[in-house]
């Protein structure tokens, strides 16, 4: 009994294989690709809260890294799917490879979305960090020079100044440095 050749229902059962582990592959990646466009919206909810109380800076950057972290490795399988889906031409050409390469289009396209999306969001999240330390500088830039002259005022009322109005200035300034830190 010499080595014979296999038989073609040994190469069918082979392609029906193949097309099982391209198809286990791929739901894998949906999965996964599902999994970060969730994590992407939680993301995108943390950001647009503008809670000036919760900051959710530690949380935010950690999403951020692990949904890049994500995008990556799906990106890098479907790679794998894509040279799955080459290396096994044995396929019937007509259905199975047209079906894996819109299975592999469309997850392709799906990444591409969810990772435009993941940089709008990290835009938004730029902006919006800018937007806060503009606010925040211009809020400690005017505190210094009002409390300077709230203490100056106090002082010379104090120190027994000329002017009896000199302590009730120095109030008015500081209830005006309280009521723009309340704005904020």
């Amino acid at each position: 009994t010499k080595d014979a050749l296999p038989t073609p229902a040994a190469y069918e059962n082979k392609s029906k294989d193949a097309q099982s582990e391209f198809h286990q592959h791929a739901a894998r990646v949906t999965y996964e690709l599902s999994d970060t466009s969730d994590m992407l919206g939680k993301l995108t909810k943390l950001i647009r809260q503008r809670n000036v109380f919760e900051d959710h800076q530690s949380e935010i950057q950690e999403m951020s890294l692990v949904v890049k972290q994500k995008l990556g490795l799906l990106h890098n399988e479907l790679k794998k799917l894509q040279e799955m889906k080459d290396s096994h031409r044995g396929w019937k050409q007509n259905q199975a490879d047209k079906h894996s390469s819109t299975v592999i289009n469309t997850l392709r396209t799906q990444l591409m979305d969810t990772t435009s999306e993941f940089k709008e969001v990290l835009q938004t999240r730029t902006t919006s960090l800018k937007e806060q330390n503009s606010r925040r500088s211009k809020f400690t830039s005017d505190a210094p020079r009002l409390f300077s002259a709230a203490n100056k005022a106090a002082l010379e009322d104090e120190d027994g100044g000329e002017d009896g109005d000199a302590g009730m200035a120095g109030m008015q300034v500081m209830q005006a440095r309280d009521s723009s830190q309340q704005d904020f």
